[in-house]
């Protein structure tokens, strides 16, 4: 698929169409992101506001515990995915927007996307009715849609509506 192909690039490696063409190497520097688990940036969001879900520690489940780490909530409309639906102009560019988001940096600190997980086509897929107008307005009829912090992101409605 084009992500993983794009990936291939990125690392230096040959674009094939079969993984086998690759060597064992070439295919474990492929496979393997190597994420560093203390320097994940996707954050966990939800949509009140409480500030003791600011600092966390997750993995305490049966299935996870080698793997407890601190993280954090913020809330929905402080979301990259939020300022990304706002300036989008459609489905194709809000999927190919959402595949560079950094999720994480691997071990020699280089940066991992969602692309390289594999998952910007079912972020884009989860969110495709988002782009779908829904006209909302001030009392002086200024169209508002979308939802990143009109004090501190972009101030404008959702590129589609306009």
């Amino acid at each position: 698929c084009e992500p993983q192909k794009r990936r291939l690039q990125r690392l230096g490696l040959p674009a094939v169409e079969d993984g086998e063409q690759l060597s064992a190497e070439q295919r474990g520097h492929f496979a393997r992101l190597n994420i560093d688990r203390e320097q994940i940036c996707w954050g966990r969001v939800v949509d009140l506001n409480d500030r003791m879900l600011r600092r966390v520690e997750i993995g305490h489940g049966p299935q996870e515990q080698k793997h407890k780490r601190i993280t954090e909530f913020a809330i929905a409309v402080s979301s990259e995915l939020m300022a990304i639906l706002a300036l989008c102009t459609g489905l194709a560019d809000l999927r190919e927007r959402i595949g560079k988001i950094v999720v994480a940096n691997d071990r020699q600190g280089n940066p991992v996307t969602a692309d390289d997980l594999c998952v910007a086509g079912a972020l884009a897929v989860l969110m495709k009715d988002t782009v779908k107008p829904n006209l909302m307005q001030t009392l002086e009829g200024t169209p508002v849609h979308s939802g990143p912090f009109a004090n501190i992101a972009h101030v404008i409605e959702l590129i589609l509506d306009i």
